[in-house]
């Protein structure tokens, strides 16, 4: 598995510079992820649906970014165990 990181960064150098629709993009999802990580706190405490907030917020950056898909597939692993327990 390190090897696939490492292999990754070495692309991500020899990769062409995003295009600016591309980074309009990026920045859009950046922006909503933030504020439905921003909304889903206080929602934990308060009455509301808090994990959904947080986990969509995930779910949307993990269109972007290979730690966020990380993330959200280790929650639908631990998921689906949970599930199959009961």
């Amino acid at each position: 598995m390190n090897d696939n990181i490492k292999m990754n960064n070495e692309s991500v150098a020899d990769k062409k510079p995003a295009s600016p629709l591309r980074r309009i993009w990026r920045l859009i999802v950046i922006i909503l992820s933030a504020i439905l990580f921003i909304i889903g706190i206080p929602l934990l405490v308060l009455p509301g649906p808090g994990l959904l907030c947080l986990f969509l917020s995930f779910l949307l950056l993990s269109t972007e970014y290979d730690w966020a898909k990380k993330f959200v597939h280790k929650f639908r692993k631990k998921k689906n165990s949970h599930v199959k327990k009961l």
